[in-house]
Order: structure tokens, then sequence, then C-alpha cells
């Protein structure tokens, strides 16, 4: 599924900084078709099931679904003042368009280079592989309006999305030293703003570990019930499909039931909720 959206985003990039390497396109199409064939079984099951769903509209609430990813990337359930939870993304924003800054860097580590740099227009590639799962799943929304559910869908942006915050913060430093005798004397101050992005990206970690921070939290559910549940009572999963992992970690006391998938307002509750309470004294 990642690798779907990832090709996309090469494709586009090879086309600008690389047209005429038959051997990159190459590369490219054998992965491609490779990863097409092992992906095709699911994409034409979500295609056929989209096709059942209503659909959603593309343009509308486009830049503030882009503005809630980011807040789940660099936030996510850390529960922060109003004024934090908007400085913290828009700061790291900030770096990532900083990146696009026509400044060479005066970082004192420039003899070590990655792999990426090598190639041309390395920061095109990052964005290209940053936006393309954003880009493919607006279109999808065209089939089927759930496409934006669940941020942990999306979190192959996050790399990419530090990579271009990290070239922010030495571009930042560039504009800062100015020329080479100017970074020698203050080389220091290279410092100083990557210790404030990372700052930035710690201020959050500690409410990660909060119980409403959790997701999926099966071992926490399990220690839970076996505190306060006993073994008369009865246990409704809800939806059904998660009563798998649930029930892995799960030694009683009580009786699980999964009854529901999918609730819509024409759903049948009172049968099956019946079917659920039967004897039982009280229902988690």
């Amino acid at each position: 599924l990642y690798a779907g959206f990832i090709l996309p985003g090469l494709a586009l990039w090879l086309m600008i900084a690389y047209p005429r390497r038959p051997r990159l396109w190459l590369t490219l199409a054998v992965g491609g078709l490779i990863i097409a064939a092992a992906f095709a079984p699911i994409a034409l099951a979500i295609w056929r099931f989209s096709a059942e769903s209503t659909p959603g509209e593309p343009l509308h609430g486009f830049w503030l679904r882009g503005w809630s990813l980011l807040q789940a990337f660099t936030l996510w359930r850390a529960s922060l003042p109003n004024t934090l939870s908007i400085i913290i993304p828009a700061l790291i924003f900030l770096f990532t368009l900083l990146s696009f800054l026509p400044i060479r860097s005066q970082s004192p580590i420039t003899n070590y280079q990655l792999p990426i740099t090598n190639y041309q227009s390395p920061n095109l590639l990052i964005s290209n592989l940053l936006l393309t799962p954003y880009l493919i799943a607006t279109l999808l929304l065209t089939r089927n309006h759930l496409a934006f559910f669940g941020e942990r869908y999306f979190i192959i942006m996050v790399p990419w999305l530090l990579m271009l915050a990290a070239v922010g913060v030495d571009k930042v430093n560039g504009w800062l030293l100015g020329g080479k005798a100017k970074a020698e004397a203050k080389e220091w101050i290279y410092y100083v703003v990557p210790v404030l992005l990372i700052g930035l990206t710690a201020i959050p970690l500690p409410g990660q570990w909060s119980v409403e921070a959790s997701k999926e939290a099966w071992r926490q559910s399990v220690d839970y019930l076996a505190q306060q549940a006993t073994p008369a009572d009865a246990i409704l999963i809800h939806p059904d499909w998660v009563r798998y992992p649930f029930q892995f970690y799960f030694k009683g006391p009580g009786q699980t039931y999964a009854a529901f998938s999918n609730v819509s307002a024409d759903t049948e509750l009172d049968g099956p909720l019946q079917g659920v309470i039967g004897d039982h004294p009280v229902v988690w």
C-alpha cells in the first residue's frame, strides 16, 4: 500500500529531474509492475467497496484536512494548551517551507553526504513523496467520503515531512551564519535552531503515554475489565472486527459478544442487543 503511494511521486520526479535516463525509467517500470501485481487484489476490492459508499467532496476542506494531518503528525493525542497546539505544527510547517530557500548550507558537518543529495532536485523528490499520499486520498474522495478515515494510513508522509523540516533548519542556519568567516566565528549558532526543532517535537511526547492517547489499547482494556468485571457480566465488542485482538488478550472474567459491524440509522439494534443482554446483570 505504501509503495503504491510512493511510485507516482517517483515518476513525477523522474519526469522533471531525469527526462532522458532510460535505465532509471526501466527500473521504475519494473518496480511498478511488481507492486501493481501484488497490490491489484487489494486495490480492486477497495475500488469495488468504494462504489457502494457515499462520495465526498475533494476540494471542500482541502486545507483543513492537511492541517489536521499536520497536527496528528506533530502532536497526536498530547493534551496541550491551544497556543502550543497551533505553534508547534505551524513552526514545523514553516521549517518545511524554508527548505526551498536558495541558500547554501553552512553546516560544520558538510563532509557527511547523504545518498539522496547525489541526485538532482532532492527537495523535489522528497516533496513529491510527502504530497503524493495526500493527493491520492483527495482523488479517492470522489469515490468514498471515508478516504481520510484514520491518520495512521498517512504515516508514510511523516519521514518526508521531517526531512524537509531538517533541511529548512539547515537553510535558516545558512542565512544566520552568512559567509564562511562568519560561520567559523559563530559555529555554535548552528546548533541553536536544530535544538529548537528537537524541542518542538519533544514537547508532545509525554502526552503520548497518557490514557487519552491510547488507541487500540487491548492490554489496558483487558486489565481494566479483569479488575472491574465479574464472570456474570457481558462484554460487547464493537465494531465486531476488533474482537480478534481483544479476545487474544482477554482471559476473563465475563462473556464476550460481537454483535455489530457498521451501525447506521437502518441497523436493527433491538434483536442483537437482547441476545447480548440475556441474563447478564451488567453489559460492558
